[in-house]
C-alpha cells in the first residue's frame, strides 16, 4: 500500500504526533525497509497499544519519542512518532497502515476501528504476545 499523499502539508505532518497503527504483516515490511530484524524492530521503534472492548485488542505501533519502545503504550498516549525526524517520516514507503491511509481532512480515530479489526484474530494476537514476550494486558 503506498501512502496517499507526501505528507509535506503541516496539518499532515502534525498528524505525527497522533498515534497510528500498523496492521498485521506491515512491521515485517518495516523491518526488511531498515535492514534489521522484527525483534530488533520492536524492542527499538514498536510499542503495543490496545483497543479497549470486553477483550482488549492488541496492536503494533510505532513508539513515541521519550516513551519506552518495546513495551506496552500508557493509558492514552500522546506525543511524537520515533520515524518523525526534521519533518519527515524516516520509513515514509512503508509507514503504518492508518499514516498511509491519513487525510488531514478525516481524524485518525476513522482509521483505528478498521485497524483493529484486522489485528482482531489469534494469529495477530500471537504475534505480538510472541514480539512483547507475554501476554500484553492493557495500562488502564
Amino acid at each position: 500500500m503506498k501512502p496517499k499523499n507526501p505528507c509535506t502539508c503541516k496539518e499532515c505532518q502534525a498528524a505525527c504526533e497522533r498515534l497510528c497503527w500498523f496492521i498485521p504483516g506491515e512491521v515485517e515490511k518495516v523491518a526488511k525497509y531498515l535492514k534489521i530484524s522484527v525483534k530488533k524492530l520492536f524492542k527499538t521503534k514498536l510499542a503495543v497499544d490496545w483497543w479497549v472492548s470486553e477483550e482488549d485488542i492488541f496492536v503494533l505501533s510505532p513508539a513515541l519519542k521519550g516513551e519506552e519502545a518495546g513495551g506496552m503504550f500508557p493509558y492514552n498516549p500522546a506525543g511524537e512518532c520515533i520515524f518523525f525526524n526534521k519533518g519527515r517520516c524516516d520509513i515514509h514507503p512503508v509507514k503504518p497502515y492508518e499514516c498511509a491511509m491519513y487525510s488531514c481532512k478525516e481524524p485518525v480515530e476513522y482509521y483505528h476501528e478498521d485497524a483493529k479489526e484486522k489485528w482482531n484474530n489469534s494469529k495477530a494476537q500471537q504475534q505480538i504476545e510472541k514480539l512483547f514476550g507475554k501476554k500484553p494486558h492493557s495500562k488502564t
